[in-house]
């Protein structure tokens, strides 16, 4: 039996560490941070633009547009599940480090003659969502349905380089293999 005045709960067994870790609150409305982009990441000529979804949601969007005298056509990047464009598809140089255009996929792919640009899909990266939570969509139709609008929009929000006429292919990794599968099922 534990002596008077002694809580042999858990607070008791492990000291004052334990009830400042039972007082924590931890919140599904805490967001991670995501480092700003910039020159580093977004190379010489890319650029970002925001614009809202059918939900009212901002979803943030990605261009790299090729340079090369006769383009071949677009990538629309789609990245996995619990990242986003910038961590999946822009150069990683170590831990904690912001990722860099310079030696990565999209700037290989940009110097052979194909623009790349993509989404972050709602509730990851900076793109928002329902009632604020990150990596929580309320359902993957409503995903594909931002996929289908920014089709549509790509060529008004990224310019010549993201125009109808340019052949459109889907680069995806993980969750965006799902979306790009979907979007092909859908054959819209």
């Amino acid at each position: 039996m534990a002596p008077e005045g002694q809580n042999r709960g858990l607070e008791g067994d492990l000291g004052e560490s334990s009830q400042r870790l039972a007082n924590i609150h931890f919140s599904p409305l805490l967001t991670r941070l995501t480092p700003p982009f910039g020159p580093p990441s977004q190379g010489p000529d890319g650029f970002t633009k925001q614009w809202k979804n059918a939900k009212g949601y901002d979803i943030f969007s990605y261009f790299w547009p090729t340079t090369h005298a006769e383009p071949k056509g677009v990538l629309y990047l789609m990245h996995g599940h619990n990242v986003n464009i910038v961590f999946e598809f822009l150069r990683g140089r170590g831990v904690g480090v912001d990722r860099v255009y310079e030696g990565s996929w999209i700037q290989a792919l940009n110097k052979i003659g194909y623009s790349c640009c993509g989404i972050d899909v709602q509730s990851k990266g900076r793109s928002g969502g329902f009632k604020g939570y990150k990596n929580y969509f309320e359902s993957f139709e409503d995903v594909i349905a931002d996929d289908f609008a920014f089709i549509v929009m790509m060529a008004d929000l990224g310019g010549d380089m993201f125009s109808k006429g340019l052949p459109l292919f889907p680069f995806a990794v993980s969750l965006g293999g799902a979306r790009a599968s979907m979007m092909f099922l859908r054959n819209e």
